[in-house]
């Protein structure tokens, strides 16, 4: 379900020019995410 979301939102973000903002934003909640 998780990796539904996250694809969904990479896609999304990846479409966006400020992408090279938030990818390193959600690299890092995703990694928070899956250690925790």
């Amino acid at each position: 379900a998780f990796n539904g979301w996250y694809n969904r939102l990479y896609t999304y973000i990846d479409d966006d020019e400020e992408s090279a903002i938030y990818k390193p934003e959600i690299e890092k909640s995703v990694k928070s995410f899956k250690f925790t």
